[in-house]
């Protein structure tokens, strides 16, 4: 498989704390990754990175994609080359009909919006001219938000904490998009805390203090999280004592 989006020796600050501390990652086309950690690590920072969200410019490092130095592009330039990122709270723009929401990416198409939405189980006949408001649960927002995500056939797909809010059998239909995505040839990037994800990922990274502290098989790299993080004294202000753990690699 070819190294599609690699991130190199990234730091990143927001006001006065560095988050990223020379992040580096590999991601390959058709594989799924999963970023995982505590709360204040660093793993929401990533998708946003990656996305190209305002204020998230590196102050160190860079980005490439497809051998094209992106680092610098906007939001609109990366999503022009396929990059893509579902929030974690779906569906966010409420009074748009689920027809508007899924044209957000490009011409709407009759038949690949109906096909999608069966795909992760909403019938498109009660659903296309529904609008996006309270009455949905938001598993039925998070599968429109996986429609949508499907229907312009993204490069890199950034899940951002997929399972937060959702009943099991949305869960389910998420994880069969994951699937989907990664047949089309896609990088799957979920950031999550939820070890139970693992074993969809193909690799996993373990994000501690704005770095890759571990990565490699997901099954180990959970097993490492469950036994060493939450046990661990690092707090979000930043710990001298895991710092040095993570430049000795201990």
């Amino acid at each position: 498989m070819i190294i599609m989006l690699v991130v190199e020796n990234a730091f990143l600050t927001l006001g006065q704390k560095q988050v990223l501390r020379g992040l580096n990652l590999k991601l390959k086309e058709g594989r799924s990754y999963g970023m995982l950690g505590h709360n204040g690590a660093g793993k929401s920072s990533i998708a946003y990175l990656l996305q190209g969200l305002e204020n998230y410019h590196l102050s160190q490092g860079r980005i490439i994609f497809n051998n094209e130095d992106i680092t610098e592009l906007s939001l609109s330039e990366r999503a022009k080359r396929g990059i893509t990122l579902a929030w974690q709270e779906p569906a966010r723009y409420e009074g748009l009909t689920v027809k508007d929401f899924l044209t957000l990416g490009g011409r709407y198409d009759k038949v690949k919006a109906g096909k999608f939405l069966e795909f992760v189980g909403l019938e498109a006949g009660r659903y296309l001219d529904r609008e996006i408001d309270q009455s949905l649960s938001g598993g039925e927002r998070k599968r429109i938000e996986m429609a949508s995500v499907m229907m312009i056939e993204p490069r890199v797909v950034i899940l951002d904490e997929p399972d937060s809010g959702i009943d099991f059998q949305s869960y389910q239909k998420v994880l069969d998009v994951i699937t989907y995505l990664k047949s089309e040839g896609a990088i799957v990037v979920i950031i999550t805390h939820n070890v139970e994800i693992t074993d969809r990922l193909d690799y996993a990274y373990l994000i501690c203090n704005g770095l890759a502290y571990r990565e490699g098989d997901p099954e180990e790299v959970r097993e490492f999280y469950l036994e060493r993080c939450n046990n661990c004294p690092y707090d979000e202000e930043g710990s001298v004592e895991l710092e040095y753990r993570a430049q000795s690699g201990i």
